[in-house]
């Protein structure tokens, strides 16, 4: 039978104009989900002010890398040069490893042709939920 991921809890660490970040407790591990604001193009100024969060992530994680999903469901889109530095190694020093969520099929798509042509540092997939998401995660751990 495959384990079902179920949040135990969930709180709301940061936020700003362009995302929020929340941590979730799940069978002795923690996760972090990053929410885009609905109907927002992420530019590269947008990243470069969500590496402050994400430091503070870090931080607040005791500087471990960490287990991330990323909702971009209701996201407009990403500009050519946001995209390169958010798959850029430096950029991505804080994590382990990164599942992106969307319940849109077209952004889903989208997101798995960016996956499969981008060069990451760290794995990642993309999902239609959080549970699929956290479940991947798990086995990473």
């Amino acid at each position: 039978m495959e384990k079902t991921a179920t949040a135990n809890k969930e709180s709301i660490l940061f936020t700003s104009p362009v995302i929020h970040i929340s941590s979730i407790q799940y069978a002795g591990t923690q996760f972090f989900l990053g929410t885009y604001q609905k109907n927002h193009m992420v530019t590269l100024d947008d990243v470069l002010n969500i590496q402050q969060i994400r430091q503070k992530a870090f931080a607040y994680n005791g500087h471990k890398p960490m287990l991330a999903m990323a909702d971009i469901s209701d996201l407009e889109g990403m500009t050519k040069p946001a995209r390169d530095l958010l798959s850029s190694p430096e950029h991505n020093i804080e994590f382990k490893a990164m599942a992106l969520i969307s319940g849109n099929i077209f952004s889903r798509t989208i997101a798995r042709f960016y996956t499969y042509f981008a060069t990451s540092p760290i794995p990642i997939d993309v999902f239609s939920d959080r549970n699929s998401a956290m479940n991947w995660l798990l086995t990473l751990k």
